[in-house]
């Protein structure tokens, strides 16, 4: 399983591609998270059904206490997407070692509010924050575990390609796949 900064990279969250969305909210707020808010985050990623027990906390909540204790390398950040008062989901990213090039690390929309557009929001967030850093390049890692292929399809949609596949990537039998956009 590839670790990045301690962490596993699973691009975790479903989102359900074939849905019809309605129209998407022209004024999300998009906000860092709180410290406060940190439980509430790793809950969200539990809710998905994607990790195991206590995986959500090791993964997320670390990587949420590590970036409100600023442990993290510069650039990396994560936001929440709040709407009508309630976070409907979060993303985590940040730059690689090349500038231009930036990785999607997490996103997560609240399962309950699944289908409603907000992973798009999400996901344009990320790509405009991004742009505004000079970046020129999104890559998303996610595995090719039955359970994503509604992600996959998501990001297809989105206009990211497949750049490659790395057998195994996760385990075995549980290849990453890894999505690069350039971002005009």
């Amino acid at each position: 399983r590839r670790v990045h900064g301690g962490f596993q990279n699973p691009a975790f969250f479903e989102i359900d591609a074939t849905q019809n969305l309605p129209s998407v909210n022209m004024n999300p707020q998009f906000r860092p998270p709180k410290r406060d808010e940190c439980d509430a985050l790793v809950e969200l990623g539990n809710s998905t059904g994607i990790f195991s027990p206590g995986e959500a906390q090791e993964l997320l909540g670390q990587t949420l206490s590590d970036l409100l204790d600023e442990n993290l390398p510069s650039g990396h950040q994560a936001h929440v997407l709040v709407d009508d008062a309630t976070i409907k989901g979060w993303v985590y990213f940040g730059p690689t070692e090349h500038p231009t090039v930036w990785n999607l690390w997490w996103i997560g929309v609240d399962p309950s509010f699944k289908g409603q557009g907000f992973g798009k929001q999400l996901l344009r967030f990320v790509e405009e924050s991004v742009k505004a850093n000079l970046g020129r390049y999104l890559i998303i890692e996610t595995s090719s575990s039955d359970q994503l292929s509604h992600t996959r399809d998501f990001y297809k949609l989105q206009g990211y390609d497949v750049s490659h596949t790395e057998p195994d990537g996760y385990g075995p039998a549980q290849d990453k796949v890894v999505f690069k956009k350039q971002l005009d």
